[in-house]
């Protein structure tokens, strides 16, 4: 009892550079991380018609398995640290500025899990069975991205949330001004 996440469920969760939760995924007991990772990229480039341009996960996912399975399905960056000590060539692409910005980014989205944790719920459920738990995150998630989405909305047009090199909601980069920002619904 003084222990509690130390049994039940396990989750995983997809987010973007904007931090805002894409897929998440329920488990009953502790499985292993790797195989969890296709899978999810897959969801994402059927909901979203392709492939996320870059791929960060933990070393729990560190299996070249998983890596040569993210290959195949496209083109962009994996940044997955591997477990053991590391081979020359192996040392040589995890010392690769990009590769290690990735690992940064990733390190960062912890947060995002604390905070699901601490105040979206996820620290316990309260609905039984796999289908409730999964449910009761899918609300957390929910809550957490109606914040963080009314929260980015309410940036100025001159904060750019996007890097410059990819596209954005204005299009590519050197393709004008923003739209104006739409009038708020409710004056304050």
């Amino acid at each position: 009892m003084g222990k509690p996440v130390e049994f039940g469920y396990k989750a995983q969760v997809v987010d973007n550079s904007d931090g805002v939760v894409l897929d998440y995924q329920v488990m009953k007991g502790n499985p292993a991380d790797g195989p969890l990772l296709v899978p999810a990229v897959e969801r994402l480039k059927a909901r979203f018609g392709r492939a996320p341009r870059a791929v960060a996960a933990d070393r729990g996912y560190g299996e070249a398995k998983v890596e040569d399975g993210l290959a195949k399905m496209g083109g962009y960056k994996v940044a997955i640290p591997r477990r053991g000590k590391p081979s020359a060539a192996r040392k040589k692409t995890e010392s690769a500025p990009g590769f290690k910005k990735l690992v940064k980014w990733r390190t960062g989205c912890e947060g995002r899990v604390a905070a699901l944790k601490r105040g979206y719920g996820w620290s316990r459920s309260l609905m039984d069975g796999t289908a409730g738990t999964a449910a009761w995150c899918g609300w957390g998630v929910f809550a957490h991205n109606s914040i963080k989405i009314s929260h980015l909305e309410a940036l100025p047009p001159t904060i750019c949330r996007h890097p410059p090199n990819r596209p954005g909601p204005t299009g590519p980069p050197g393709a004008g001004p923003p739209a104006p920002a739409p009038a708020p619904l409710f004056a304050p």
